[in-house]
This record gives structure tokens, sequence and C-alpha cells, in this order.
């Protein structure tokens, strides 16, 4: 066949098929942006979480103030002022954006257009933020009341929770008092008269140059370690707002330390080279691991926890847990080297209250990235001894961070917290049994049925708050979905007790409670499957309207069903096989080649931009349902000829991306004007994948408890400008 002839079919195709997809994304698009708008003026009122919010205090927190404060905060607040946009730092993204590409014309050209769009922004300020929500208008009011509410209470301070999720206003006095005893623990901290910066930061330099000379690392790794600009980590606390005395957790934020690149290169050795016996990744896994397990006659379950675990490691078991590991830890670094570096990050744990500096002298800092690969190692020679002492074995255990899951003989349960506090004396245990069969762990709670099977279902402690990203929330509308749709998958991954839990009034009570549209929950529960799967293996649940969607698509990440079906009450189908199609279109060849589809590649389309802009039209993920067919000779003819189609636009594009590095960038977002910038940009920067950032969020009303900074810190640039570019 001519060369031209053949290249020209291809080209023919490719323009086909790629005319039906996007005609097939704007109209599902404009299905979703019709069921946003709908849903806007069905629900314009914020629903209060009583339980997001805890008041320790004497003062009447204003309604409005309760409501703004009880939304969190990761809660980003519309703008509504010109000056509450920060341009300087849009304009800095955007340049950072527009350079990765060396052609200065198209550079210049980039330059102009989003200079425009700004302009056109600013201009249109009033008409396009300022509208008639009664939403907005709320949050206008309630950042103004919260503001001076504040500004007249500096007696009280706004506090995220320990755990829960939940905001705590307590009294400042009682904060700064209860902080006070903490750091004075002379059993853990010790004051010192000065800052110790400065000898930190020389000793952690030294470290780096002995690697870099003994050529244990690179260069650019050794630049990369080496600290010019480190500055004191401040302390502060969260409360643990689950206990009434309202004690504080400790929190030191490592980042501005001098030793914290060192001591996040040493542990990511560590976490690559070693693995836990006992530990268990995630969630899932435990959830994978546990279910369907008898248990013997005679054991139950039990969970213990280690009381305050980072601050009661012990340092010179650390040094033997290492020694003992040594064959494992893939490092050219020698032995004597190695625990030398490892003891000094652990005595250079250090922290600031109250215009004074306290190290740390015993255990490992909260902060610090080597930390919880220390105190796993120390916790699983601890576990492992216990379990030698032990006259019975342990069919079961689990272990993440610093809980322990264990199945035991019921009688033998004083005995086992026993054998484990003996262990190290300032490593203690508490124990928690089964109660009428279960047992609460992670998110998840472990039934044990009569006949000794272990099942899981989604759990959440009563005292958490159950606040996720709200639907208010001035985030991009693809964070949102993505956020429900991760709790949906959650919640039907984890729970397999299918005779005792209705995931379907869980997902609806905790999703209506954080604003999302009740048309919207359904539609994405519907298009999950794994609820369709739950609710088909559950002979008790009441199905919907809407069928069990048999694909193999993306749906986690849209609430539209792939083939916008309206159906009810009739079995899953795909349309495109009830619809005949042209032996020549790119679907029918699409769907006749799903039969191999090792070699037709699932084509994909960006993910969905945000609709408040009205000129841009998300893009829905789609995939090419896959059915058994049994086609004729005159569609094999079409298999093979689709096959060869796609088989050269996969190399073509694959040729045309492969020398193009992918950069990351990020711009904050504004609602109307992001979604625009990033759409000018996306046609001349193709391999520029571009996040957005909050600007103001409730969490900027919240009350500063840390240490000023220092005018010399205020001096010292606090983030390592090294770039790639400079290997």
């Amino acid at each position: 066949m001519d060369e031209n002839i053949s290249q020209s079919f291809l080209n023919t195709q490719e323009t086909a098929f790629r005319n039906n997809l996007n005609r097939k994304n704007k109209k599902t698009a404009h299905k979703l942006q019709q069921i946003i708008d709908r849903t806007k003026n069905q629900d314009q009122k914020l629903h209060l979480n009583e339980k997001a919010i805890l008041n320790r205090t004497e003062v009447e927190i204003p309604g409005e103030v309760t409501t703004l404060l009880s939304l969190g905060p990761k809660f980003a607040l519309p703008p509504n002022k010109i000056n509450d946009i920060p341009f300087y730092h849009i304009l800095a993204d955007l340049e950072g954006i527009i350079t990765t590409n060396n052609n200065e014309r198209i550079q210049n050209t980039n330059r102009c257009r989003t200079v425009n769009i700004i302009e056109n922004y600013i201009h249109g300020f009033n008409q396009q933020t300022r509208s008639k929500d009664p939403i907005n208008k709320f949050f206008q009011h309630a950042k103004l009341s919260t503001k001076s509410f504040m500004k007249n209470h500096p007696e009280i301070c706004v506090l995220s929770a320990d755990k829960g999720n939940r905001t705590v206003i307590m009294n400042s006095k009682d904060y700064h008092q209860k902080m006070s005893v903490l750091v004075n623990d002379t059993k853990t901290y010790r004051q010192v008269n000065r800052d110790p910066t400065g000898g930190f930061q020389t000793k952690n330099n030294n470290f780096v140059k002995r690697l870099l000379n003994l050529k244990l690392i690179d260069k650019f790794t050794g630049k990369r370690l080496t600290i010019y600009n480190a500055t004191c980590p401040r302390i502060y606390g969260q409360p643990k707002a689950h206990k009434t005395e309202l004690p504080l957790r400790p929190v030191v934020p490592n980042v501005t330390a001098p030793t914290y690149h060192l001591a996040k290169y040493i542990s990511e050795i560590l976490q690559t080279s070693i693995a836990s016996p006992y530990s268990c990744k995630n969630s899932y896994e435990f959830c994978e691991s546990v279910n369907g397990k008898v248990l013997p006659q005679g054991y139950i379950m039990i969970s213990l926890d280690v009381v305050s675990l980072f601050t009661n490691v012990p340092r010179n078991l650390v040094a033997s847990n290492i020694i003992q590991h040594w064959s494992e830890i893939d490092t050219q670094i020698n032995l004597d080297l190695f625990l030398e570096i490892i003891e000094f990050l652990m005595n250079t744990a250090y922290f600031q209250y109250g215009n004074k500096y306290y190290v740390q002298e015993y255990g490992t800092a909260m902060g610090s990235p080597i930390s919880p690969i220390l105190s796993e190692l120390v916790l699983d020679t601890i576990i492992t001894r216990a379990l030698k002492k032990l006259p019975f074995p342990i069919p079961i255990i689990h272990k993440y961070v610093d809980d322990l899951f264990l199945v035991i003989p019921e009688d033998q349960c004083e005995l086992v917290l026993e054998i484990f506090n003996q262990q190290e004396e300032r490593l203690q245990f508490t124990m928690e049994k089964e109660n009428e069969n279960r047992l609460p762990y992670l998110d998840m709670v472990v039934v044990r049925d009569p006949n000794q099977m272990l099942k899981t279902e989604w759990f959440i402690k009563p005292i958490a708050s159950g606040r996720m990203l709200n639907w208010h929330s001035c985030h991009q509308l693809k964070h949102k979905l993505n956020v429900a749709n991760n709790f949906i998958d959650r919640v039907a991954s984890l729970s397999r007790n299918d005779e005792n839990q209705d995931i379907i009034k869980i997902i609806r009570h905790h999703l209506t409670q954080n604003n999302y549209p009740i048309k919207l929950i359904n539609r994405m529960i519907n298009t999950n499957q794994k609820v369709q799967r739950h609710k088909s293996q559950n002979p008790n649940h009441q199905s919907t309207h809407q069928p069990i969607i048999n694909q193999q698509s993306q749906l986690s990440s849209s609430p539209i069903n792939q083939n916008n079906n309206r159906t009810s009450n009739r079995p899953a189908t795909n349309q495109h096989n009830l619809q005949p199609q042209p032996h020549n279109s790119p679907m029918h060849q699409s769907t006749l080649c799903q039969q191999d589809s090792s070699e037709m590649p699932t084509i994909t389309t960006p993910d969905i931009s945000s609709p408040a802009d009205p000129t841009s039209k998300p893009d829905i993920p789609r995939t090419v349902s896959q059915n058994n067919i049994n086609p004729s000779r005159i569609e094999e003819h079409h298999i093979s000829t689709s096959n060869m189609v796609s088989n050269s636009i996969s190399k073509n594009t694959t040729s045309s991306t492969a020398n193009a590095e992918v950069a990351y960038r990020s711009v904050t977002y504004v609602p109307f004007l992001t979604e625009r910038l990033i759409q000018c940009l996306k046609k001349d920067y193709p391999n520029v994948k571009i996040a957005t950032r909050r600007n103001l969020t409730v969490g900027d009303l919240y009350s500063r408890v840390k240490d000023p900074k220092s005018i010399g810190s205020l001096m010292k640039v606090l983030t390592n400008t090294e770039t790639l570019d400079q290997k």
C-alpha cells in the first residue's frame, strides 16, 4: 500500500475518533454542569456540625463564628475584595511555568495572554464574584465577625485537636500553663542558655563533608544536605479533645531544623532496607489480612497502645537494633559512621518555647523524619521479646505505628499486658479488650461472629467529628469530587460484614453533613462498583432505582455514569452495543478491539476542571467498555485495521513526548481565574503538570500560639533554593 494513502487513512481515523470523543465529553460535561446548577439553589443553608467544635471556655461564641470555625482549618474562603487575591504570587507562579519552554516567542505570547486574562478578571471582579448567593454573603460576614471576635477576646485561643478532626477553643492561660509543665519535664527535656542552631548546623555540614570526601554521596546530594539557613523549631501543643483534662500533645515541626535533610536521607535508607514482620502499611492491608480468619476456641481480640512512644524510645536500644539489622541495610556508609550519624540526629532534638531553648534528653523528636523508623525498630524488638516469654502462641498480631492488634486466650489478658510492660521501664502499654465480640482498630471495628470468624466494618470513633472537605469550600470541583469518591471507596472497601452495616446510609449521612448535594451523592453511589458489589452481596439491602454498572472505567473520579444513562430497574448494558455504529467509525472499531485489551490502550481525557468558569468545559474520564463479541470475517478485518491505527497513534504520541521532561508547578487557586489561566497554558505547555494551592482559609483565623520569629531568623531564607538545574 502506498505510504501516503496509509498515512492519510491513519490521520482520518484518528481525527474521527478524537472528534467523536470530544462530543461525548462535552455532552457529559454539560450534564454534570446541569446537576451542579440544579443543586446550587436547593440547599443554601450550611449544616452546623456541632461535634466539630469544642468550647472549653466560659465565653459565649456567636453563631456565625461557631459555624465558620466548625468548617475546619482547611476550608478555603472565597475572595470578597480584589486585595484578597495575591496577584504577585500568581504572576510569579505563571512565570515559573512560562520559563519551562525555552522558546522566547512562546514565552512572550503566553505572557501577553495570561496578563490579558488577569486584567479582564480585575475589571469584571465585582460582576463575577459578588453575586446574590447567600452562602458567599454569609462567609463575608462570618469572616469579619470572626476577626473581630478574636481581636476582642485575646484571653482565648482556637486550636486544632490532636484527634477527631475537631476545633478546640480554650483559655490561653490554661494552654500556656500546660505547655510550661510539659517542657519543664526534666526527665525528657533540658533547658540550655542559648540557641544551639549554629553549632548543630556546623556539625551537620561536617558530616556531609565527610560523606563527600569518602565519595559515599554525590555532589548533588551533598548540596541538598548542606544547610546554611536553619532556624530553631518552635514547639506548640494540640489539645486532646477526647480527654476531660484536655492535655496537650507536643508537636515540633523540624522542617527548619539544621538536621532535617540529613535525617530524611538516613530514614529513606532504613525504610527501604528493613521490613517489619508485624507492621501493616494501612487500613486496606489490615482489612485484607484479617477478614475471613477463624480464631481458635477460647481466643479473643485485644489491642495494645504505647503511651508516648517517641519521647520514651531508649536510645541505646536504637544502636543495638541498627547493629542487629546491619546486614539488611543497603548503604555504602560503614557501620561506625552510620551509628555516629544516628547518635548525632537523636542528640540534636531541640526546640524553642517562650524565648527559651530546650534540648530533648530522652527518646526521639516527634517532628524528625527519622523518628518513625527508629521507633518502629525498637517496638519490633520489644514485641519479639514479649512473644518469646508468652507460654502460648499468638495466631494473629499486627502493628500500625504504636497500636497493636493481637488474638490471645481469654484468660491470659493480664499476663500479656504484664509481660509487655516488663520489657522497657519507660515504654508502657495500655490494653483494650473486645466488647460484645467487637474491637475498634484504626478506622474499622473487627467483629467476631459465633463461628469465630473475623469480619470488619468501617468505623468512626464517637469523638470524631466526621468533618471532611466541605462542598462550599473554595476548592476546585475535582478536588471535592475526589474527596467524596475516596470516602465512598474507603467505606465500601473496609466494610465486609454485610449483615449488620448499611454503608449507603453511612455514606449519605457523612456527605450530607458536609453539605454535598444529595443528588450528586446518589449518582456517585450508583456509579461506584464496590458499593454496588456490596449491595449485591447483601440480600437485606433495598436496591435503588439505578442498576449496577458493569464497566471498568475510572468512575471513581467522576460522579457521572460513563454512558450518561437514566435507567430504572433495568439490567446494566452498554449503550454502544445497542446502537448500530458505521463499520468505518472509530467507535465501532474500538468496541471490536476489546477482545484483546493488551493491544488497544485505554484512552482517557484530563481531569474535571471547575465548572465555575462558564467558558471552560470539564473533561470526564472516559474508557472504552469491554464486552465479549464474536466478530465476523468483515469485523475481523476491522479489528486488525483498528489495532494498526491504535498502534500507529501510540507510537507517534510516544515519539513526540518521549524527549520532553515532565515539570510540576502550582498556582494559587482563585475562582473563575485559575481555570482560565491553566486552560490558556495547556496548549504550549503539555508537559507541565499544574496543581492549585489554597489562598485564604479558616485556619488563617486560628490563634497563633507559636513563639514569634526572631529578627535574625526573619533575615534568613527558610527555603532551599537549589534546583535540579544545579545538578
